[in-house]
């Protein structure tokens, strides 16, 4: 029978802040996701990489720059590149991911490979004035991308009312840039940028609100606060709504960066719009029962509350990097079984923002107390969830 340690809440929280067990917590963490086969393994980054660009649209006004010619890639160490060369002036653009690629003019969907679709504009015709095609567009969709890292398909959607569009089809929603470049001679280029992977933590400036619809599930609020829903972006505006630490919103696919936050616009079940921090807003994941791999790493633990035994818990899932906490979002309760809930925010796993930990324990056998059950394991993701894995 183990003993029952008794230790005081501020005592635990004291051991969270100095967890020796928090420099292997990443590793722990690993071999549970592993084993339970929840998660993709994190990509390998390139060194010296810097692809820090964000996955939000990108878009510049402009009038309509030269003539479309030509559609070309390429590859690179740190991402594959889609270059548009024009006979003219630089164009205007808008780039994004969407959930399809439609035709211009007809309205008809154009099917593209990939994990996820970018979905490219540029405000420049491919057609000269006398309304001949300056650019075969069979030969954009016949565009050999095999062997790309990134690249898995390159669609053509039409020429219309002086915009250009295409498709991208890309391995999944990874960070990209776009920019124009002068020449050769009097012509332009439209580059997009699209990298290999996620190599460093999204930076401040990565705003992913979601796509219209797109659940979103409140993470990190301790079980006795709320997450405020205001007019606009901004502590400054007025409240509109209270959101539960568990609770769920669903997304407009509109964000607004900050000076030292990011904010989503957000729908409730309800119909209430309004914008919350980004920070305490994740994609909801799958759930698994990770009480085995948990105890092939550590005793079965016991402590004197449900307080104490789920924040002994949730350390230990906590990762030693910058920014981890833990938080109880849902207070204890007892009966048959004494429940607790932690999420555990910021873990090392980029693609993955919190985990939340719901912790069921039984009686102890001195009658004092409790011992840990089950803990069955939420994840949140940070931009996406393909049914099985965070993307």
């Amino acid at each position: 029978m183990s003993t029952i340690p008794r230790r005081s809440a501020s005592r635990i929280s004291n051991r969270i802040a100095v967890n020796r067990l928090a420099v292997r917590a990443a590793l722990v963490l690993t071999l549970i996701l592993s084993s339970i086969g929840m998660l993709a393994a994190a990509p390998v980054s390139a060194t010296g990489c810097s692809t820090n660009w964000g996955s939000i649209q990108k878009s510049a006004d402009g009038s309509i720059g030269g003539h479309v010619t030509k559609v070309r890639t390429g590859r690179h160490r740190c991402y594959d590149r889609l270059v548009i060369d024009l006979d003219g002036p630089r164009p205007g653009y808008r780039v994004d991911y969407v959930d399809k690629l439609i035709q211009d003019g007809s309205g008809e969907v154009v099917p593209v490979k990939g994990g996820a679709i970018i979905g490219i504009v540029a405000i420049a015709p491919a057609y000269d004035d006398n309304g001949s095609a300056t650019i075969d567009p069979t030969t954009v969709s016949a565009t050999n991308v095999t062997g790309y890292k990134t690249f898995r398909d390159i669609e053509w959607a039409g020429s219309f009312e002086g915009r250009t569009s295409l498709g991208l089809g890309v391995r999944a929603r990874l960070p990209f840039r776009v920019f124009t470049l002068a020449g050769p001679g009097h012509g332009s280029r439209l580059v997009i940028d699209v990298a290999h992977s996620w190599n460093t933590p999204p930076p401040s400036d990565d705003v992913y609100p979601g796509r219209t619809g797109d659940e979103l599930a409140v993470i990190g609020v301790a079980h006795d606060d709320v997450l405020n829903l205001r007019s606009g972006a901004g502590i400054n505006h007025r409240i509109v709504a209270r959101l539960a630490p568990t609770d769920s919103v669903f997304a407009t696919g509109k964000a607004r960066k900050l000076t030292r936050s990011i904010w989503y616009e957000v729908s409730t079940r309800s119909g209430t719009k309004g914008w919350a921090n980004a920070r305490y807003l994740a994609i909801p994941g799958a759930v698994d029962d990770v009480t085995s791999s948990y105890l092939a790493e550590h005793p079965r633990p016991a402590a004197i509350s449900m307080v104490d035994l789920g924040a002994q818990v949730a350390a230990d899932f906590l990762p030693d990097a910058q920014g981890s906490y833990i938080v109880m979002s849902v207070g204890p309760t007892v009966g048959d079984l004494g429940e607790v809930t932690y999420d555990v925010v910021g873990l090392a796993d980029d693609s993955v923002r919190s985990l939340r930990l719901h912790i069921f324990a039984e009686p102890h056998d001195s009658g004092d107390g409790f011992e840990l059950r089950t803990i069955e394991a939420r994840f949140f993701c940070s931009r996406g969830f393909d049914g099985t894995n965070c993307v």
